[in-house]
């Protein structure tokens, strides 16, 4: 069997930075999904 993954792994710094990035996006995107839901009490985050 050949192995396909010989990509390292990603340091730690790499993959803090890469959530870091995706919570941003995905907060992001809530903001922008929510902006008519929260003048109907839907706003948990404030």
């Amino acid at each position: 069997m050949t192995r396909r993954y010989e990509h390292p792994a990603p340091s730690l710094e790499e993959r803090i930075a890469r959530l870091e990035d995706t919570v941003r996006w995905m907060d992001q995107w809530i903001t922008t999904h929510n902006i008519r839901d929260t003048r109907e009490g839907h706003d948990e985050h404030s």
